[in-house]
């Protein structure tokens, strides 16, 4: 089975943040590696929403908590990336 959707980038970003540590990447960059394993851990927690059949009268809820934590997740992508561009720079000067 191909994990794919919010299942596979939640997995995705969870190997990454695991073969950074691996390769001793991670302890220079460590603020945006924590962000990265944040975001994994968000996306892989909405992924388990998404695939739950939702009953009744909690279905609005399950889709409320899917949507806020695809967002918390994307969010904390983003800052993670930003925060590795910012030290990626500040390291070359």
């Amino acid at each position: 089975m191909v994990f794919e959707g919010t299942v596979g980038l939640g997995v995705a970003l969870l190997l990454i943040t695991g073969l950074a540590e691996w390769a001793k990447y991670k302890q220079k960059r460590e603020r945006a590696f924590k962000f990265l394993a944040g975001a994994g851990v968000l996306l892989a927690a909405s992924a388990v929403f998404a695939l739950t059949p939702p009953f009744g009268e909690f279905s609005g809820v399950y889709n409320g908590l899917k949507n806020l934590l695809e967002m918390l997740g994307a969010v904390s992508a983003l800052l993670a990336v930003v925060f590795l561009i910012y030290e990626g720079i500040s390291e070359m000067r």
